[in-house]
């Protein structure tokens, strides 16, 4: 219990600083004199702060992985499954806020992220566009898509509109280089009916694909 105590201890102080100082700028010293260990301890829990930073990823994307099964299974109309699939990834709480800020400052900082979270994020992706491939593919006989190449569009088309909703609300240009707080994220957030803009995205995928 001491050891999941200390191993969380390490990962909020590592978001704590990435939203205060930037990613580039967080070093694993910084992080350890923040939970007052010795530097030596951080890599009793991870390799490096790339390792943390994987590992904050994975346990986000896992924790809500019984639902994504459910909308896997394909039971329903393919406009149902289609929205409930873009909701379950468009989707984020008040809870999230302080993850997000953490996403949005580390890759403010792209040319500084490692190889180990460069490959946890393109895998992340694959999977994503291969879950919506995977989804179109059984309701093919419904579906105006011939070419495998046009399967792989649809896959990519789905999260480039759900990263630019992103930017878009959450993170508007005009206050895209402001100081942004965790208040200033969750406020957004309690500003969106993620519900509607689901139903939105999936109307205009479906007019592009349906019969």
């Amino acid at each position: 219990m001491k050891k999941q105590v200390k191993r969380e201890e390490i990962i909020q102080a590592a978001k704590k600083l990435i939203i205060e100082k930037g990613y580039r700028k967080t070093s694993v010293e910084d992080i350890t004199n923040e939970v007052g260990i010795a530097k030596g301890s951080f890599y009793t829990y991870f390799k490096s702060k790339d390792f943390l930073m994987e590992t904050l990823l994975t346990e986000k994307s896992e924790r809500r992985s019984a639902e994504l099964n459910d909308i896997m299974k394909c039971e329903g109309k393919i406009e149902e499954i289609i929205q409930r699939y873009i909701k379950y990834y468009l989707t984020v709480s008040e809870d999230d806020a302080e993850f997000i800020l953490v996403m949005t400052t580390m890759m403010r900082s792209i040319d500084s992220i490692g190889e180990v979270v460069i490959g946890k994020l393109e895998r992340d992706k694959a999977k994503r566009k291969n879950e919506f491939i995977k989804i179109l593919k059984n309701y093919k006989d419904e579906i105006d898509i011939n070419e495998e190449k046009d399967y792989e569009r649809y896959g990519l088309l789905v999260f480039g509109m759900i990263n630019t909703f992103y930017i878009n609300n959450l993170f508007p240009s005009e206050n895209r280089f402001k100081e942004t707080t965790i208040k200033d994220v969750k406020e957004k957030i309690s500003g969106v009916d993620f519900k509607y803009e689901a139903s939105f995205m999936a109307k205009g995928i479906l007019k592009l694909i349906k019969k």
